[in-house]
């Protein structure tokens, strides 16, 4: 449950500004308008990014084995892909101070992109026989998002630091997604695939603070989610003898999902004696799930309560050091992308598709974090353990026919994941002129699970890091850097691309 948060901020005359800068991979446009007098006030901001087109290499190898470890079937795919994309967004702001204690703000934004892949590879594969063939895959993506929020604020006379907020928003997406795939010289086939989704999303909350002594406070609130999403798509094949083990009524359908979540929470922040500072908070909620299909699939109805708790202990050593103790439990809901039933052929021996049977994982962590702050210096260091319960995961599985192996990838909850981990952050300006900009996170993937009857285990390490540079030349202008790796993610059947 993520609040909604419109920043206020009081305009007094009119300002503008206008941003672009360019580089090797991505370009960035922007603009902002400000107007404001006296209690009213109104902005605009918009921008657009366009990245360089893409060219590179893929090399991808899938193997079967026997029981004893011996390769029986071998699949490999080199090639040239390009791929390029376009973004843009806008909003406008508004606020009006009814009077001191009671105003009205409101936004509305909208965002989109229009991004494509093209990929020629060619094709070996050590089957029964050995086969050489060809495949082109191009991919279109377009989305476009629209929102609008309406805040009220009540302050109260007698009580500073009291406040009342109620929240009303209202947003809808509409997508487009195309994939066309020719295969040639063995089994020549042409598949076309197309996704059209739309929806809408209503999100509603109160949130009330009850000022207490000592800067202490207690917050309070309730709010309601409600997600309505229809996605029609359609798989159309020159040549369905070739693909006749793939049930032509699971190709073409209008997947509807509706997905309602009601929650509470309250909250307690309070500064302790000696520089202790405790925040702890509880939330309830509950969730209903509703899935319906057109064809060849069943409906579903699913509901699910949950309780989460959180805890932070702050100790404060000295005007610029802090350290900290938190307990945090969160839960992760499967996106649309993990539950769709759309098939996704990529080429005739690999299959993808969603599982509208996943329900939510949870996480509990421990963390112990330690934070510097000086004057052009800045560093934070944690610790954590996360335990994560039920991890959706990718999840391949084989399909074996008389002439051939299919690789089908689907979602799963998987099993339970343990990790240990360390985060780092840093900030450094040197001579008032140049900031630099530094994170590392390392972390430990240990997963215990059963699926299908079989015991499993998989143990490795993850690690990510970040770095950024930010030259002031004078006159305005200014250089920056970046930089950053993350490596491959894991999941109980091996590694996968980030």
């Amino acid at each position: 449950i993520i609040n909604i948060i419109t920043n206020k901020k009081n305009i007094e005359g009119f300002n503008a500004g206008i941003n672009t800068n360019t580089g090797t991979r991505v370009n960035r446009s922007s603009f902002n308008v400000n107007a404001g007098k006296n209690r009213f006030g109104i902005s605009g901001s918009g921008g657009a990014r366009y990245g360089w087109p893409r060219d590179g290499k893929t090399t991808e190898i899938n193997n079967v084995y026997n029981e004893f470890g011996d390769i029986i079937s071998n699949q490999i795919k080199k090639g040239d892909f390009i791929g390029n994309w376009l973004g843009f967004r806008g909003s406008i702001d508004l606020y009006y101070d009814i009077n001191m204690y009671n105003s009205i703000t409101t936004n509305f934004q909208t965002s989109g992109q229009n991004k494509f892949n093209n990929y020629d590879q060619d094709v070996i594969l050590n089957d029964l026989e050995t086969y050489n063939y060809q495949i082109k895959d191009s991919t279109s993506n377009k989305s476009s998002d629209y929102e609008f929020t309406l805040n009220y604020t009540k302050l109260f006379e007698n009580k500073p630091g009291k406040e009342l907020t109620t929240s009303f928003q209202y947003g809808t997406q509409i997508s487009n997604d195309n994939k066309n795939i020719d295969q040639q010289n063995f089994d020549d086939i042409i598949i076309e695939n197309s996704m059209n989704g739309n929806g809408f999303e209503v999100t509603s909350q109160v949130d009330y603070i009850h000022p207490l002594t000592n800067e202490n406070k207690i917050e309070a609130g309730v709010k309601y989610i409600g997600r309505h999403t229809r996605n029609k798509y359609e798989t159309s094949i020159d040549n369905y003898d070739v693909i006749s083990w793939l049930p032509d009524d699971s190709l073409t359908n209008l997947f509807k999902y509706d997905q309602k979540v009601t929650a509470a929470f309250l909250s307690g922040n309070f500064n302790l004696v000696n520089d202790f500072g405790v925040l702890l908070g509880v939330r309830y909620e509950h969730t209903n799930i509703n899935g319906s299909y057109d064809r060849e699939y069943e409906n579903f109805n699913n509901s699910y309560n949950n309780i989460v708790p959180s805890l932070t202990i702050s100790k404060k050593l000295n005007m610029f050091r802090t350290i900290k103790f938190s307990y945090t439990n969160r839960i992760k809901r499967p996106g649309m992308s993990k539950i769709n039933t759309n098939t996704e052929i990529s080429d005739l021996s690999n299959i993808s598709r969603g599982n509208p049977s996943l329900f939510p994982s949870q996480s509990h962590q421990l963390e112990l974090g330690y934070t510097s702050f000086k004057p052009g210096l800045m560093s934070s260091f944690y610790l954590y353990y996360k335990e994560s319960l039920d991890v959706i995961e990718a999840y391949t599985t084989l399909i074996e026919l008389d002439t051939l192996n299919i690789f089908e990838t689907n979602y799963f909850n998987t099993g339970n994941n343990k990790s240990i981990g360390f985060n780092f952050f840093g900030s450094a300006t040197i001579l008032n002129n140049l900031t630099i900009r530094g994170s590392f996170d390392l972390y430990t993937y240990n997963m215990r699970t059963k699926l299908n009857e079989v015991d499993l285990v998989r143990d490795n390490l993850i690690y990510k890091y970040s770095f950024n540079a930010n030259l002031k030349l004078g006159n305005g202008y200014k250089a920056e850097s970046r930089a950053f790796f993350r490596s491959p993610r894991q999941t109980i059947q091996g590694e996968r691309p980030s």
